[in-house]
């Protein structure tokens, strides 16, 4: 049992790890995508105040995020 719950640990941060580098390299190689991105979270982040998390209503504006 151990082994196993070892083995989804593993392989699920060895995908989550490439899945981000795979990001991070769009990202950098698009900048105008990552101009967007950015502008977009911004915008949500500059609504929030301190502490406070995110809400459904706050990803339904993430109309670029979500394309």
């Amino acid at each position: 049992m151990v082994q196993n719950v070892m083995v989804v640990m593993v392989a699920g941060h060895a995908t989550s790890s490439v899945l981000i580098t795979f990001l991070l390299q769009l990202l950098a190689n698009e900048p105008a995508v990552y101009a967007a991105l950015l502008q977009e979270q911004e915008e949500i982040a500059r609504s929030k105040s301190t502490g406070e998390l995110l809400t459904w209503e706050d990803l339904a504006k993430m109309k670029y995020t979500w394309k």
